[in-house]
């Protein structure tokens, strides 16, 4: 029963017609190049703008007089630092110390 009332409710949709007719295409592969291509005006600005070889932007920094000292860290030292850093639960008394009550 409730098939043919649902059919009833759908439109027929007659078949589309197609109203532009659209020309066929050649197939179409852009031609990117390996590298960029430079003008030459602005090579010859870049080369007068350079003038006299400078040094490089960015100099080696100098560390001054450090050196290492002691032994590098172990893994239990590590474990211990995790340790402290981790939450534990405080007991009434520290709280009352705390708070002051």
């Amino acid at each position: 029963m409730r098939v043919s009332l649902a059919r009833r409710a759908i439109q027929k949709v007659p078949p589309h017609n197609k109203g532009i007719a659209f020309p066929e295409r050649k197939a179409w592969t852009p031609i990117v190049p390996d590298w960029p291509v430079i003008p030459e005006a602005i090579i010859k600005i870049a080369a007068a703008a350079m003038g006299a070889p400078r040094a490089p932007l960015t100099a080696p920094q100098d560390i001054g007089n450090w050196q290492p000292v002691g032994e590098p860290d172990k893994i239990e030292v590590v474990r211990i630092g995790i340790q402290l850093m981790k939450r534990k639960p405080i007991t009434q008394e520290e709280m009352e110390a705390i708070t002051g009550h």
